[in-house]
């Protein structure tokens, strides 16, 4: 009987492990079913693009990023897991497996502060869609956006310099751009000043209202539309389904990202709590981004095609590539890091920007490289440590 491996979420991750484990499996008796509620995938990292109100498709078919593979694709939302008997209920209807990979990705973080169900997002492509639908709408006024990192400054960058009429707040509760180098934060200053963009830092939102947003210093920013961008938590499959998990639900793995408590489940992506060595040697977990998770993908593919193949395993290992961000279209930073994402020089202007989105397209096109038998690589940890770059479960 052919091995059956579920692997549950189309981003990324999840879909660059569907293609790669199709292209190393090709002569093994395994059956590769890829469970995503939705037919499409979607750029999470163009989703700011889309929201300021760029022409930038953000979604693809799945369907078109699997052709010509044995994966096969079953849209529908998986609503349980019984990993007793090994079976997800995939809208009403059991499907067995013999691997389970979740890559189930994350959403935007709710924390218990007042009001913020009544805030905007953009972090799936439908609160893109929302927050475009309402920036339309307007001919001038004010724009809060709460959350300083990545996702915050590319949005306020991309509204400033796209809207002229809107005013955009920036709220970070500590400092804005904090693991960058001293010289890539004073060029993100710079940028976002000439753009417009008022930064509040150090400051705590204290209540979303309905024209404004209140500061735990006690200021109140007048909003016509506040956005929430303040973080991101595992989405809750994993949780439920009974895996052990931190207190943003990323499920504990092991160097071979096997469930801490389920060693059939792999979990990879946003998905899952990766544990590697900064650059001052303490654990810390990885990025949650597409540039941490792709690699996980990979390698979830290689193990489990070692296991069936009854070769050595290895163990995941990973080295940082630096990271990108968008300041609008024409300016942006590219953060150089050694492999423990420790910064070092960058890169500015529309040198950042060229790069950035090419950046956007290598990773959108990880999963295509698979489909074409190319082949996916990523950095690993340097020599020297790899012994201590592994993924743990505490």
């Amino acid at each position: 009987m052919a091995r059956r491996i579920l692997i549950v979420g189309g981003g990324y991750a999840g879909l660059v492990c569907a293609n790669r484990l199709a292209r190393k499996t090709r002569e093994a008796d395994a059956e590769i079913v890829l469970v995503e509620a939705r037919p499409w995938f979607v750029e999470r990292v163009r989703l700011h693009q889309d929201a300021a109100g760029q022409s930038v498709a953000t979604r693809t078919s799945i369907a078109s990023r699997i052709r010509d593979t044995r994966v096969k694709l079953r849209v529908g939302r998986v609503e349980a897991l019984d990993l007793v008997h090994r079976r997800a209920l995939v809208d009403g209807v059991g499907e067995a497996f013999d691997d389970l990979v979740l890559a189930t990705g994350s959403g935007a973080s709710r924390p218990a502060v007042p009001g913020l169900a009544s805030t905007l997002s953009c972090d799936t492509a439908e609160h893109a869609a929302l927050l475009r639908a309402r920036l339309d709408a307007l001919s001038g006024g004010a724009i809060v956006i709460v959350g300083g990192g990545l996702t915050g400054i590319e949005l306020a960058a991309e509204i400033a310099e796209r809207r002229r009429d809107l005013t955009v707040t920036l709220v970070d509760a500590g400092e804005l751009g904090a693991d960058l180098s001293p010289s890539a934060r004073a060029h993100l200053r710079r940028v976002l000043t000439s753009l417009r963009v008022s930064i509040r830092e150090r400051d705590r939102v204290a209540a979303f209202e309905v024209d404004a947003v209140v500061l735990a210093s006690g200021d109140a920013l007048p909003s016509d539309a506040s956005v929430w961008t303040g973080g991101f938590e595992a989405a809750p499959l994993g949780r439920l389904a009974g895996l052990t998990v931190d207190a943003i639900g990323r499920a504990h793995v092991d160097e071979r990202l096997r469930s801490a408590s389920h060693g059939f489940v792999r979990v990879i992506g946003d998905a899952a709590r990766v544990m590697t060595r900064d650059s001052r040697g303490a654990l810390a977990p990885v990025r949650m981004a597409c540039a941490t998770a792709t690699p996980q993908g990979a390698f979830a593919a290689d193990d489990i095609a070692r296991e069936i193949e009854g070769r050595t395993r290895e163990t995941f290992s990973f080295g940082y590539p630096g990271r990108s961000i968008s300041l609008g279209r024409r300016d942006g930073i590219v953060q150089l890091t050694d492999r423990h994402d420790a910064p070092g020089a960058f890169i500015g202007g529309r040198p950042a920007a060229w790069l950035k989105e090419l950046v956007c397209r290598f990773a959108a096109g990880a999963n295509a490289m698979e489909r074409r038998g190319v082949g996916y690589a990523w950095l690993r940890a340097p020599a020297a440590r790899a012994d201590t770059q592994k993924v743990l479960g505490t």
